[in-house]
């Protein structure tokens, strides 16, 4: 979604795909991710740093991960635009990566 839209109270979904991990011995892969929200200043509201965490050594080498984050716009949140910044680590090539999304919160219709 190019620019989603949300109303406080609601859940905010985002499904995403990592890919570019490095492969160690035996097509080994480790990878964790979390989250901030900020604000349209830059301003870190929320963070999650270890939200998530991907491990395996699979007979096939795995080239692409799916994931998933929620977030509950809590009913108090103001009504603004944000980013939702997603951040990688990759602990075989101990490399990091951030994606973000721009949302928009706005207040609930009457």
């Amino acid at each position: 979604m190019e620019h989603a839209i949300y109303h406080a109270g609601e859940t905010l979904i985002a499904r995403f795909d990592l890919a570019g991990f490095q492969l160690g011995e035996k097509n080994r892969f480790e990878v964790d991710y979390g989250l901030a929200v900020l604000n349209a200043e830059g301003k870190v509201l929320f963070t999650q740093e270890h939200a998530a965490s991907e491990t395996n050594a699979p007979y096939y080498p795995q080239r692409l991960l799916k994931g998933e984050l929620t977030l509950n716009l809590q009913a108090g949140v103001r009504p603004a635009d944000y980013t939702l910044q997603v951040k990688v680590h990759d602990h075989v090539a101990n490399a990091d990566a951030t994606a973000e999304a721009k949302f928009t919160v706005e207040a609930p219709p009457n």
